[in-house]
Protein backbone atom coordinates (compact mmCIF):
# COMPACT_ATOMS: atom_id res chain seq x y z
CA UNK A 1 0.00 0.00 0.00
CA UNK A 2 2.67 2.66 0.53
CA UNK A 3 4.57 2.06 -2.79
CA UNK A 4 0.97 2.43 -4.19
CA UNK A 5 0.43 5.94 -1.92
CA UNK A 6 4.02 6.91 -3.23
CA UNK A 7 3.33 6.50 -7.25
CA UNK A 8 0.00 8.10 -6.61
CA UNK A 9 2.38 11.38 -4.91
CA UNK A 10 4.86 11.38 -7.79
CA UNK A 11 1.85 11.26 -10.15
CA UNK A 12 0.36 14.12 -8.84
CA UNK A 13 2.72 16.10 -6.46
CA UNK A 14 0.20 18.28 -5.22
CA UNK A 15 -1.79 16.10 -3.60
CA UNK A 16 -1.86 16.66 0.51
CA UNK A 17 -5.22 14.76 2.00
CA UNK A 18 -5.39 11.42 0.53
CA UNK A 19 -8.40 9.12 1.26
CA UNK A 20 -8.10 5.60 1.54
CA UNK A 21 -11.08 3.22 1.12
CA UNK A 22 -11.21 -0.12 2.67
CA UNK A 23 -12.60 -2.03 5.07
CA UNK A 24 -13.08 -1.55 8.49
CA UNK A 25 -11.12 -5.37 9.41
CA UNK A 26 -8.52 -5.08 6.78
CA UNK A 27 -7.80 -1.42 7.71
CA UNK A 28 -7.15 -1.86 11.25
CA UNK A 29 -5.42 -5.00 10.93
CA UNK A 30 -3.00 -4.52 8.44
CA UNK A 31 -2.81 -1.16 6.01
CA UNK A 32 -3.61 1.22 9.13
CA UNK A 33 -0.49 1.02 10.34
CA UNK A 34 1.21 0.92 6.99
CA UNK A 35 -0.28 3.87 5.58
CA UNK A 36 0.46 5.94 8.92
CA UNK A 37 4.08 5.35 8.72
CA UNK A 38 4.19 5.89 4.56
CA UNK A 39 2.26 9.30 4.72
CA UNK A 40 4.95 11.38 6.18
CA UNK A 41 7.20 10.40 4.26
CA UNK A 42 5.46 11.73 1.15
CA UNK A 43 4.05 15.14 2.66
CA UNK A 44 -0.03 13.90 3.05
CA UNK A 45 -2.58 12.87 5.59
CA UNK A 46 -4.47 9.74 5.49
CA UNK A 47 -8.47 10.64 5.56
CA UNK A 48 -9.32 6.57 6.03
CA UNK A 49 -13.05 5.72 4.44
CA UNK A 50 -13.52 2.78 6.41
CA UNK A 51 -16.66 0.37 4.87
CA UNK A 52 -18.31 -2.25 6.58
CA UNK A 53 -18.60 -5.60 5.36
CA UNK A 54 -20.20 -6.40 2.91
CA UNK A 55 -19.45 -3.88 0.89
CA UNK A 56 -22.65 -2.88 -0.85
CA UNK A 57 -23.28 -0.42 -3.29
CA UNK A 58 -25.02 2.31 -0.66
CA UNK A 59 -21.85 1.83 1.63
CA UNK A 60 -20.06 3.60 -1.88
CA UNK A 61 -22.09 6.13 -1.93
CA UNK A 62 -21.97 6.94 1.40
CA UNK A 63 -17.91 6.52 1.75
CA UNK A 64 -18.12 9.06 -1.31
CA UNK A 65 -19.90 11.70 -0.05
CA UNK A 66 -17.70 11.69 3.41
CA UNK A 67 -14.84 12.13 1.11
CA UNK A 68 -16.09 15.44 -0.15
CA UNK A 69 -16.73 16.64 3.29
CA UNK A 70 -13.57 15.72 4.27
CA UNK A 71 -12.09 17.72 1.62
CA UNK A 72 -10.07 14.81 0.30
CA UNK A 73 -7.93 15.78 -2.90
CA UNK A 74 -7.09 11.81 -4.15
CA UNK A 75 -7.38 8.19 -3.01
CA UNK A 76 -6.32 4.78 -2.83
CA UNK A 77 -8.41 1.66 -3.18
CA UNK A 78 -7.76 -1.39 -1.08
CA UNK A 79 -7.04 -4.76 -3.02
CA UNK A 80 -10.57 -6.54 -1.49
CA UNK A 81 -12.43 -8.79 -3.73
CA UNK A 82 -15.68 -6.71 -3.17
CA UNK A 83 -13.83 -3.72 -4.67
CA UNK A 84 -13.33 -5.47 -7.78
CA UNK A 85 -17.05 -6.34 -8.00
CA UNK A 86 -17.87 -2.86 -7.86
CA UNK A 87 -15.10 -1.39 -10.19
CA UNK A 88 -17.38 -0.05 -12.57
CA UNK A 89 -19.24 1.74 -9.40
CA UNK A 90 -16.35 2.85 -7.81
CA UNK A 91 -14.82 4.25 -10.77
CA UNK A 92 -17.77 6.29 -11.71
CA UNK A 93 -17.76 7.97 -7.99
CA UNK A 94 -14.04 8.76 -8.48
CA UNK A 95 -14.81 10.38 -11.66
CA UNK A 96 -17.71 12.28 -10.51
CA UNK A 97 -15.35 13.66 -7.36
CA UNK A 98 -12.57 14.57 -9.86
CA UNK A 99 -10.30 12.52 -7.58
CA UNK A 100 -7.00 10.99 -8.82
CA UNK A 101 -7.07 7.62 -7.86
CA UNK A 102 -4.38 4.92 -7.27
CA UNK A 103 -6.05 1.29 -7.47
CA UNK A 104 -4.61 -2.20 -6.78
CA UNK A 105 -5.53 -3.76 -10.20
CA UNK A 106 -5.26 -2.64 -13.85
CA UNK A 107 -9.06 -3.94 -14.29
CA UNK A 108 -9.57 -0.37 -12.52
CA UNK A 109 -7.79 1.45 -15.11
CA UNK A 110 -9.48 -0.43 -18.24
CA UNK A 111 -12.60 0.62 -16.68
CA UNK A 112 -11.55 4.38 -16.63
CA UNK A 113 -9.23 4.39 -13.64
CA UNK A 114 -6.39 6.68 -13.16
CA UNK A 115 -3.61 4.43 -12.33
CA UNK A 116 -2.87 0.82 -10.61
CA UNK A 117 -0.03 -0.93 -9.31
CA UNK A 118 -0.05 -4.14 -7.92
CA UNK A 119 0.61 -8.07 -8.38
CA UNK A 120 0.64 -9.56 -11.96
CA UNK A 121 -2.84 -11.28 -11.56
CA UNK A 122 -1.53 -13.56 -14.56
CA UNK A 123 1.98 -14.24 -12.91
CA UNK A 124 0.41 -15.52 -9.57
CA UNK A 125 -1.54 -17.60 -11.66
CA UNK A 126 0.74 -19.40 -13.93
CA UNK A 127 2.88 -20.27 -10.34
CA UNK A 128 -0.17 -21.37 -8.49
CA UNK A 129 -1.24 -23.70 -11.34
CA UNK A 130 2.31 -25.28 -11.30
CA UNK A 131 2.31 -25.76 -8.02
CA UNK A 132 -1.23 -26.98 -7.94
CA UNK A 133 0.25 -29.18 -10.71
CA UNK A 134 2.57 -30.99 -8.12
CA UNK A 135 -0.08 -32.26 -6.73
CA UNK A 136 -1.41 -35.34 -8.55
CA UNK A 137 2.24 -36.08 -9.31
CA UNK A 138 2.60 -36.71 -5.47
CA UNK A 139 3.68 -34.03 -3.86
CA UNK A 140 1.78 -33.12 -0.82
CA UNK A 141 -0.02 -29.88 -0.40
CA UNK A 142 1.30 -29.00 3.27
CA UNK A 143 5.41 -29.47 1.59
CA UNK A 144 4.41 -27.63 -1.20
CA UNK A 145 6.11 -24.08 -0.68
CA UNK A 146 4.11 -20.49 -0.38
CA UNK A 147 5.68 -17.69 -2.39
CA UNK A 148 5.31 -13.95 -2.06
CA UNK A 149 4.53 -12.22 -5.72
CA UNK A 150 7.40 -11.29 -7.94
CA UNK A 151 6.15 -9.19 -10.34
CA UNK A 152 4.15 -6.08 -9.88
CA UNK A 153 2.33 -3.99 -12.68
CA UNK A 154 1.83 -0.45 -13.48
CA UNK A 155 -0.89 0.45 -15.49
CA UNK A 156 -1.69 4.37 -16.62
CA UNK A 157 -4.78 5.75 -18.14
CA UNK A 158 -3.66 9.17 -20.02
CA UNK A 159 -7.14 9.70 -21.04
CA UNK A 160 -8.57 10.30 -17.88
CA UNK A 161 -5.17 11.92 -16.84
CA UNK A 162 -6.07 14.52 -19.62
CA UNK A 163 -9.29 15.07 -18.00
CA UNK A 164 -8.26 15.60 -14.76
CA UNK A 165 -5.60 17.96 -15.71
CA UNK A 166 -2.59 15.36 -14.30
CA UNK A 167 0.61 15.94 -16.31
CA UNK A 168 1.97 12.26 -16.16
CA UNK A 169 5.88 12.66 -14.99
CA UNK A 170 8.09 10.67 -18.29
CA UNK A 171 9.45 8.75 -15.28
CA UNK A 172 6.08 6.88 -14.66
CA UNK A 173 5.52 6.90 -18.48
CA UNK A 174 9.18 4.73 -18.97
CA UNK A 175 8.15 2.78 -16.00
CA UNK A 176 4.83 1.60 -17.02
CA UNK A 177 3.82 -2.15 -18.15
CA UNK A 178 0.40 -1.03 -19.53
CA UNK A 179 -0.10 2.69 -20.63
CA UNK A 180 -4.09 3.69 -22.02
CA UNK A 181 -3.90 6.56 -24.63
Amino acid sequence: MGKRLQLLKEAVPKISKVGFLASRDLWEAKFGAEMEKVAPKTSVSIAGRLLDSPIQQEEYRRAFSNLAQDGTDALVVDDENEHVTHRTLIVELVDKARLPAMYSYPLFVEAGGLMAYGIDAIDVGHRTAALVDRIPKGAKPGEIPIFQPAKFKLSLNLKTARTLGVDMPSSLLVSADEVIE
